[in-house]
């Protein structure tokens, strides 16, 4: 063996041993991490693949992805007009002339307006080439969210969205074309600006967050309670322009009509998520589960209140964490915005124990990939994953004791 390869190995072995020594061993170092995420990765997309071909969502039919029901929606509103968009006999006939169940899916949906009326100059366009543009917008935009809110530098920043794509949620989420993902980016931007003092383009960036606001809707009004101000101002005066202009376009008729679905599309909604993913979901609809809601909320609240001198960087994830515990229904795409609220709660230094809370939710996120499909099952890994949550909410509380200036700063 030449002199050199040998001596190459010895200090390969003494620097594992030094590493080691220090508490950090090779298998700890970010590049071990990057590469064993990203292959974990690799090796959940065609389980993943397979799942949503359960459905019918296959490259032959990319109209059962949700962007397909973003641009049937907007179909019926340029062809049938804004306030039709709840009409179920017109959905119908839109989706019939599209091809029916074999090109892509339909349900009575219940979102705002809002997302068909960004999808709509998408929808004159053939649907392939509409939805290659809107999975274009998707990818730049979660890669803008992972872009602004990793911490860390070099390879220990890339492990975050190697990490993201690794969980099952943010992957089903881009393969979907799910709208959660402009959401995550809106708050993230919205964080980012806030981070820096500029409240005015913070609240208008969360503006975005309108297009899915059950998943986000405690932000802006944690922003209020922790004297983000301005930033709440503006959202909420850009919030009643969008709410008097879906009033407008949808007009007596179809407002009723959206009143009217709303229950039983949600129902339906639950029905489709039977792993209980959120506390509202867990707990039911009884007068007693919601008064603990509303407990729940005004303890969320308080908690942004109190620990508000810790900056953007807990108000933002404590609400976001908040959101997703109070929203009637999460389906596993929405799961994203847990992601996101662990990746923004890392900038405000957590404690030890913080950290292994949120290592215990990441596993549990990873593992619905892997979950079998019985209900029972999920329903177990949705209350593992609500309990985590719960408790990383009561740490923030119980933790309180850091000092203003260990918050990281803006990068």
């Amino acid at each position: 063996m030449p002199r050199s390869v040998a001596r190459s190995g010895v200090e390969a072995i003494t620097r594992g041993l030094t590493a080691i020594r220090r508490g950090r061993p090779p298998w700890a170092r970010p590049a071990a991490w990057l590469v064993a995420l990203l292959t974990l990765g690799l090796v959940e997309v065609p389980v993943a693949l397979a799942r949503m071909a359960s459905w019918g969502y296959t490259v032959h039919r990319l109209g059962y992805s949700d962007f397909g029901q973003y641009f049937l929606w907007s179909r019926i509103g340029l062809h049938a007009g804004w306030n039709h968009l709840y009409d179920l006999s017109i959905q119908r006939q839109e989706w019939q002339a599209l091809g029916g169940a074999g090109s892509i899916q339909w349900w009575p949906v219940i979102e705002p307006p809002a997302i068909a009326w960004l999808v709509a100059p998408l929808a004159l366009l053939p649907f392939p080439i509409a939805f290659a543009a809107w999975m274009m917008l998707i990818v730049a935009a979660f890669i803008l969210t992972a872009r602004l809110v990793a911490p860390g530098t070099g390879l220990v920043r890339w492990t975050y969205p190697a990490a993201a794509l690794a969980a099952y949620p943010a992957m089903y989420a881009l393969m979907l074309g799910q709208s959660v993902i402009l959401v995550a980016a809106s708050v993230a931007g919205s964080w980012w600006l806030l981070r820096r003092g500029r409240e005015i383009e913070a609240g208008l960036v969360l503006l975005v967050i309108l297009l899915k606001p059950n998943i986000a809707l405690l932000v802006p009004v944690g922003l209020l309670v922790a004297g983000y101000r301005r930033a709440f101002l503006v959202w909420w005066s850009g919030a009643v322009v969008l709410v008097i202009a879906t009033v407008l376009s949808l007009g007596t008729n179809g407002l009723t009509a959206y009143l009217a679905r709303l229950p039983d599309a949600l129902a339906v909604a639950r029905d489709w998520a039977p792993a209980s993913l959120s506390f509202s979901q867990l707990i039911g609809g009884t007068l007693p589960a919601r008064a603990l809601q509303l407990a729940l909320a005004l303890g969320v609240l308080w908690i942004i209140r109190v620990r508000r001198r810790r900056g953007p960087d807990l108000v933002v994830a404590t609400a976001l964490l908040g959101s997703m515990l109070l929203t009637p229904y999460v389906h596993v795409p929405d799961l994203t915005v847990v992601l996101l609220a662990a990746a923004i709660f890392l900038h405000a230094n957590p404690t030890p124990r913080q950290r292994r809370l949120l290592a215990v939710l990441y596993v549990a996120l990873v593992a619905i990939l892997w979950t079998p499909d019985p209900w029972q099952l999920r329903l177990l890994l949705g209350g593992l994953i609500v309990l985590t949550e719960l408790a990383w909410l009561g740490s923030i509380w119980l933790e309180p004791r850091r000092a203003p200036w260990l918050r990281s700063e803006a990068a």
